[in-house]
């Protein structure tokens, strides 16, 4: 039977990347996002480049009706979906009260909801087969919260909570859960949160989407249950799980708003 990696988010930044990293290791793919003629476009260059199966399904997975046909659609998927990477997701930047309120739902919508749920489509096909891999994309936000990014921060720790708890439980079915937590990355996710400095110079730890789709790679022949992205951004994490959240809490409060002046 022919196996497949299923992305979501995979039509621009780390899903494109990824896409491009599990297709040339030579993995069959099923491509989601919400723009079709991107997905059409990287799909045609991986079936031309490498050769591979290539299924695209564009939906917009912050709507409930439109998440739930692409739940129905990856049950229904008559190969094996060995390898599932939740990489959708978004974030907004500023002042909780002043940001609409449709915005936070819309993150809660994707970077929880969707994510949650597609995971719980998929666990029945790996369960049959006794082996499967699910990667989620989180962030070393995951480990602290963040103000002027509530919402986000607040998303990111739960897809690592989630992640180890899944993992403790699925380990016997032969299902890895892994979380994988980069630091900031150059893509257009900070135009998109509402960052006034696309790429502010005053971050560092920042890697390529290439890189983190590489080590997404070297995930799936480990049993990280946690894989941190970068030397300098394990060792950030390390030392605020040492200091006093409050002192924690004042330092990214201030980089936070310096991140946008």
């Amino acid at each position: 039977m022919t196996t497949y990696c299923c992305i979501t988010g995979a039509s621009a930044g780390i899903g494109k990347a990824l896409a491009q990293s599990f297709a040339k290791a030579g993995y069959n793919l099923i491509l989601i996002a919400r723009s079709a003629e991107k997905l059409y476009k990287i799909s045609q260059q991986i079936q031309q480049e490498y050769g591979n199966k290539v299924f695209i399904y564009a939906a917009d997975l912050t709507d409930l009706q439109q998440l739930d046909a692409v739940c129905t659609y990856l049950r229904n998927f008559e190969e094996q979906i060995l390898i599932f990477i939740n990489n959708a997701g978004i974030g907004r930047y500023g002042e909780f009260s002043l940001i609409p309120w449709h915005s936070h739902e819309s993150v809660i919508a994707l970077n929880i909801t969707a994510l949650t749920r597609l995971t719980h489509s998929l666990i029945p096909k790996m369960k049959k087969f006794n082996r499967g891999h699910i990667i989620n994309i989180a962030s070393t936000a995951s480990f602290i919260p963040g103000p002027y990014m509530a919402t986000y921060y607040a998303s990111k720790a739960y897809v690592l909570s989630y992640s180890q708890a899944l993992n403790a439980e699925l380990k016997e079915f032969g299902i890895t859960v892994t979380a994988v937590c980069p630091g900031p990355v150059k893509t257009n996710f900070q135009t998109q949160a509402g960052f006034v400095h696309e790429q502010s110079t005053s971050i560092t730890g920042i890697s390529s989407a290439e890189q983190v789709a590489n080590i997404c790679l070297k995930v799936v022949h480990s049993k990280n249950i946690v894989r941190i992205i970068g030397k300098r951004n394990a060792l950030l994490v390390f030392l605020v799980k040492l200091f006093p959240r409050r002192l924690s809490l004042m330092v990214i409060s201030r980089f936070q708003r310096k991140r946008n002046h």
